[in-house]
């Protein structure tokens, strides 16, 4: 069967919907909420960032495999292009926690063949 191949060829292949830089969506398994590390590989011209309609807006170019790390964890608020400080460049930067158990849309955009990578560490609750 065409796509599917035999047991001992390779697994099977399923069908799912599309997920587009305009439709991402992410949730929460933790506890409590979470801050999301953005990572913008270039070449990229602008980037806008965020989740729920509070955004990050990055208005400058990422050149060609170069990466810029936006960590929004107030304990370690960082925005680097290759290692190097580039925090005041950002424009309209808003980094709201990543409520726990909720769907919640990502807002994206970009100008730009690059990608943008959004991971988070979901936290547990634990009695003693």
């Amino acid at each position: 069967t065409p796509f599917l191949g035999t047991e001992d060829v390779g697994p099977p292949f399923f069908v799912s919907p599309a997920t587009t830089i305009g439709t991402a969506k992410v949730t929460n398994p933790g506890d409590v909420e979470s801050y999301i590390r953005w990572t913008v590989t270039g070449p990229t011209e602008t980037v806008t960032v965020g989740i729920g309609g509070e955004n990050t807006v990055i208005p400058f170019r990422v050149p060609d495999q170069q990466k810029l790390v936006i960590d929004t964890d107030p304990r370690n608020l960082i925005a680097e292009l290759n290692g190097e400080d580039v925090m005041n460049q950002l424009r309209e930067f808003n980094y709201p926690a990543l409520p726990p158990g909720e769907d919640i849309r990502l807002s994206l955009a970009m100008e730009g063949e690059g990608s943008v990578e959004a991971r988070f560490t979901p936290y547990m609750l634990m009695g003693i």
